[in-house]
């Protein structure tokens, strides 16, 4: 009611009366028109500004993140490049980084200028990545330094690797690599995929909030449609209603699209100003629609370009990380294949490798099964055949997005789908090193941006099949020397010809797998070659044969006439070549001389089927080897030569062994006794032992001159053994008795302990044959004595000179007197230290021997006896000793009781009975006045 009695008053208007409906109509809808004309314009305008703003995104946050990609695979460049120059040290591997530190220079260079473009950004700020570009700019400049310092010091050092990578220098080098090197280079990584995280983020944050922003545009647009028809409709309620429906109509349809059906066009009615406002209005929504399509279309294929590129460049630093890895070259090749293939779904990939001599491409490996095919029928083309052999012979890539227009194209039976086909170099700088060729089954499948990443692709694949390459060779080499030095080390410890040749031959044979190895050695007496040995049975034959060749014949003849090693890699070209007829596969063969100084000794022979076999580094192998053999064959001549002198030698060592002991020997320091010089001699620590037979000149007035020898040799054959396996020598033999030394005290207990067991057994020996028991005594003292020579020039012999060995020899004589089996000094006691305690021992006296200003004290080793009279002693040892005490002290009545209660357990005690008899003397004449209880030797 409002509206109708306000639009009642504006028709009663003079000016609007006097329009006409046309008019009416006219500035009616002219109003509306222009208001939707301005709607549309701000659309138009704020959709310009839109697409600006991503044309801006797009100019700079997708170089930044190819840049910064790119800046990654160069980095990985340059790390795998600076690990395998510390490895191998070559020019190559040199240049190489430095191309690749330039390009990586070059990237930040551009990261660095689309930083400054994007500070002029209205929307958009890069503090946060121009922070990470000035940091990783700091650490490069860190790692320049680094890598360089690493560089020189690998280029001063040994040109070896193995010799380099164990030397201080290079151990220093490579923890500078692991500790330094890497993690610059991994924070630079880091720094990078930061960088290229960014850039995502706001990339596909600022595409989002456009696409926010256009449908706020769409919803505004709407909203100004909307107020337009309504608009509209109320200049139809003012104008008449006669035009009310068609505006109804066109309202209602302006509504639906409003809702947004954009695809609806407007009523066409009439030809008045209504219908042709409807046909304004429909032009309208098309081209809006249109524009609304654009937009859309235009930020859908940016997007996925986009991720296709980002796929791609990540999908090349993969490939290019994990071929620098693989230095196995068909496991290379074949990662690489399929690798492609799959990560870009091409109809079929495959490599071709150029073949050294002919030029020809190989097909090394293909994908899927084709490529298995292909591989297995050893599928090649000639250099210019085709795409692949015009990209070989040209050096340069080659694209054709419909191969049946392409007159050279050669199709393949198992790949008849290929439509297109791009093929590119695996070169190493001018070097073509094979073909990566990749096919499709669509046509116009590859643009420029393929043929750059294929290219890229195919940079990194030549370098890590030269690496590989490389890598064979060196693992060739490293296996030959060991295999060298291998034999070097077993020929020198095989002394027998014979053997030593059959050896060499087969193991040159197994290692390096030659057709066939021979050894000739020249006849001193005719100066002929004589075949000694060959491997396998045509070897066998040849030796069977006698097989020999003249001086000069064949090219064996001429090395050993030249004295010079001789190689022909086709023996066809070589004149003064003889074919043998059991070797008629023979096309290589390399021979050098065995020699000793100028004189050849003979020749190292090796042959192979191939032709071209035989490289430089096989001459030099196969010449150490033979200088090796030259060796071993001198070494093996020379030791059957020495053979019968060194047996003679050893027999005369054992003979004189026998009368000089070689403890002495090695006591002078000695290694023969033809070293022994008059007056050698040296002071040592030693227990002396001397053991005779009690009553020996009886006994042996009752023996013939024949028994007495038999005699002895009989006994000292089973005492003998028991001194040296106690670790003692035997000085001297003086008759019956022994002089024997030991370098500790409780071995020569212990050998006069078993001699007295050895002695109880003999004598069971004798009884059984008729003889008469003996009984032997020991005495042993401790002290310096003098080992050395005595006599003179043309008569000397090794003895013991001290007064060590003086009281020694006492020591064995005081047992006859005490009635002791065994008797030491307090030194020999002392020297026994804690090792006393398990043995049975009793103080016997304290004498002053002819020769000695000092007493010396005496004790006796009751082990070795029967076991009663040990059983006996051991009683009586309490009052033997309470006797002894006594008559220290000249209490000789209490020290007769206590001997002679001794000798009332144990009458045969000859030590109690010898202090008795002193006793009753010292009773019945009185003591000198001079006395200290020790009793003067006057004999000895």
């Amino acid at each position: 009611m409002v509206i109708d009695t306000l639009l009642n008053r504006l028709l009663v208007s003079k000016w609007l009366r006097k329009m006409n409906i046309g008019s009416k109509l006219t500035v009616g809808f002219g109003i509306l028109v222009a208001f939707t004309i301005f709607i549309l314009a701000l659309s138009y305008l704020v959709s310009t500004q839109t697409i600006s703003k991503i044309n801006h995104i797009n100019n700079h946050h997708v170089p930044s993140v190819l840049t910064s990609s790119r800046a990654q695979v160069n980095l990985f460049q340059m790390t795998e490049h600076t690990q395998n120059y510390l490895i191998l040290a070559t020019p190559k591997i040199f240049d190489s980084y430095h191309r690749s530190e330039k390009e990586f220079e070059a990237n930040l260079t551009n990261l660095a200028e689309y930083s400054v473009l994007a500070e002029y950004s209205v929307d958009f700020t890069l503090t946060d990545d121009q922070r990470r570009l000035s940091e990783l700019q700091e650490i490069f400049k860190q790692w320049k330094i680094l890598v360089n310092e690493l560089f020189v010091l690998r280029q001063n050092s040994a040109t070896q690797t193995k010799d380099w990578i164990n030397s201080d220098i290079g151990s220093e080098g490579w923890q500078k690599f692991n500790t330094k090197v890497i993690p610059l280079a991994d924070r630079m990584q880091q720094l990078l995929a930061e960088i290229i995280q960014s850039q995502q983020n706001q990339l596909q944050t600022s595409l989002v909030e456009e696409g926010q922003f256009l449908n706020a545009v769409k919803i505004y647009t709407l909203l100004g449609i909307i107020v337009a028809v309504a608009l509209g409709l109320t200049m139809v309620v003012t104008f008449q209603r006669n035009i009310v429906g068609p505006v109804d109509r066109l309202a209602a349809t302006a509504k639906q699209i409003a809702d947004g059906d954009l695809e609806l066009q407007m009523p066409m009615e009439s030809e008045d100003e209504i219908g042709q406002l409807a046909r304004t209005f429909d032009s309208m929504r098309q081209q809006f629609s249109q524009l609304i399509d654009d937009l859309e279309h235009r930020v859908a294929e940016r997007t996925t370009d986009l991720e296709v590129a980002v796929k791609s460049l990540e999908t090349t630093a993969d490939i290019s990380r994990q071929t620098t890895a693989i230095l196995e070259l068909n496991e290379l090749l074949q990662y690489v294949v399929n690798r492609i293939k799959t990560e870009f779904n091409y109809y079929h990939t495959h490599i071709y490798l150029v073949e050294k001599g002919t030029g020809n491409l190989i097909m090394t490996e293909g994908s899927g099964d084709v490529g298995r095919q292909l591989k297995a029928r050893g599928h090649r083309l000639k250099a210019g055949q085709g795409i692949v052999g015009t990209v070989a012979s040209t050096n340069q890539h080659f694209l054709s997005n419909n191969v049946s227009e392409f007159l050279n194209f050669v199709r393949n039976p198992l790949l008849p789908n290929t439509n297109s086909e791009l093929a590119v170099p695996l070169h190493k700088s001018s070097q073509v090193l094979g073909v990566l060729d990749i096919q499709s089954e669509q046509l116009n499948r590859f643009a420029d941006e393929d043929v750059s990443l294929m290219q890229s692709i195919a940079d990194q694949v030549a370098i890590a099949i030269d690496n590989a390459t490389l890598y064979e060779r060196v693992q060739e080499r490293t296996r030959a020397l060991e295999t060298t030095a291998h034999i070097s080390r077993q020929i020198t410890a095989i002394l027998e010809l014979n053997e030593l040749l059959q050896y060499i031959i087969t193991r040159i044979q197994t290692e390096f797998k030659f057709y066939h190895v021979q050894i000739y050695l020249v006849d001193k007496s005719t100066g002929d070659l004589i075949m000694a040995e060959g491997s396998g049975e045509v070897g066998k034959q040849l030796k069977a044969l006698g097989h020999r060749l003249r001086e000069e014949e064949g090219i064996v003849g001429t090395v050993a006439s030249m004295n010079q090693h001789f190689v022909s890699n086709n023996v066809n070209k070589f004149l003064n070549f003889v074919r043998n007829a059991l070797l008629p596969d023979t096309n290589s063969e390399l021979a050098v001389p065995l020699r000793k100084g100028d004189q050849v000794l003979g020749v190292l022979d090796v042959q192979s089927e191939q032709l071209n076999r035989f490289a430089p580094e096989d001459v030099s192998l196969m010449q150490s080897i033979a200088d090796q053999i030259a060796i071993a064959i001198d070494n093996a001549t020379l030791y059957h030569s020495l053979q019968d002198a060194l047996a003679y030698q050893v027999a005369v060592t054992n003979a004189y062994s026998r009368f000089v002991p070689r403890e002495i020997l090695k006591f002078l320091g000695k290694k023969s006794i033809v070293e022994i010089q008059l007056g050698d001699q040296i002071q040592e620590e030693m227990s002396v032992l001397f053991s005779d037979i009690r009553a020996f000149t009886s006994l042996s007035e009752q023996m013939t001159p024949q028994e007495n020898f038999n005699f002895i040799n009989s006994y000292l054959g089973r005492v003998s053994p028991i001194i040296r396996e106690q670790k003692g020598f035997i000085d001297k033999y003086i008759g019956d008795s022994i002089m024997a030394l030991f370098p500790q005290a409780v071995n020569a207990v212990e050998a006069a302990i078993a001699i007295q067991n050895e002695v109880k057994s003999y004598n069971n020996f004798r009884k059984n044959q008729g003889f008469q028991p003996i009984s032997v005594v020991v005495g042993i003292h401790t002290g310096r004595v003098m080992l050395g020579t005595v006599g003179e020039a043309e008569r000397m012999e090794g003895t013991v000179i001290s007064d060590a060995v003086n009281l020694a020899a006492r020591m064995e004589g005081l047992t006859k007197m005490y009635g002791a089996s065994i008797a030491i000094s307090e030194q020999t006691l002392s020297a026994l230290d804690q090792q006393s305690d398990k043995y049975n021992i009793r103080f016997l006296d304290r004498v002053m021997v002819k020769g000695r200003l000092d007493p010396v004290s005496v004790f006796e080793i009751l082990d070795g006896q029967s076991v009663e009279i040990i059983a006996l002693k051991l009683k009586t040892r309490l009052d033997f000793e309470t006797a002894l005490f006594h008559y220290q002290y000249q209490e000789f009545k209490e020290a007769k009781q206590y001997f002679e209660s001794v000798l009332s357990l144990d009458p045969t005690d000859e030590a109690a009975g010898l202090y008795l008899h002193r006793v009753n003397y010292f009773l019945e004449y009185g003591v000198p006045p001079d006395w200290q209880g020790v009793i003067t030797l006057t004999n000895k």
